[in-house]
C-alpha cells in the first residue's frame, strides 16, 4: 500500500501520509492538494504526476480534474453526472463519463 506522496510546490518537498489528503484538484498543468487540515499545497506537477503515487484502491478520479479520497466522501448528490460532498464541505463534480464506473466502485462491484 502507497502511503506516502512527495509534492513540490517549487520552494520544497512536502512529504504527505495519503490518509490525510481529501482530493486534488487540476489547476492547469498545477495541482491544488486538499489536506484534512485545511491546507492546500499547490503542486508545480499536474495532476497525472502526483497522483501517480496515490492507492489506486483509495483515491479516484472522478472527472478530468478531481480526484477524491473515497474515504473522505460525505454525500453523493444524484444528477446528470452528480456532484460528491466531501468531508471539508467542498463540492466535486463527477463527469458523464465516469460516473458509471464510479457507481459501481461505491457500490463494490
Amino acid at each position: 500500500m502507497k502511503n506516502i506522496i512527495i509534492v513540490s510546490d517549487g520552494n520544497k518537498l512536502h512529504y504527505l501520509k495519503s490518509e490525510n489528503l481529501i482530493r486534488l484538484e487540476a489547476r492547469g498543468s498545477y495541482t491544488l492538494v486538499f489536506m484534512k487540515s485545511g491546507i492546500e499545497i499547490l503542486s508545480t506537477k499536474n495532476l497525472k504526476s502526483v497522483s501517480q503515487g496515490l492507492d489506486s484502491n483509495i483515491f479516484v478520479r472522478v472527472h478530468a480534474a478531481h480526484i477524491v479520497n473515497t474515504r473522505e466522501i460525505d454525500a453523493y448528490i444524484k444528477g446528470r453526472s452528480g456532484e460528491l460532498v466531501m468531508s471539508d464541505g467542498s463540492i466535486v463534480p463527477v463527469s458523464q463519463r465516469r460516473k458509471s464506473d464510479f457507481q459501481k466502485r461505491l457500490n463494490g462491484k
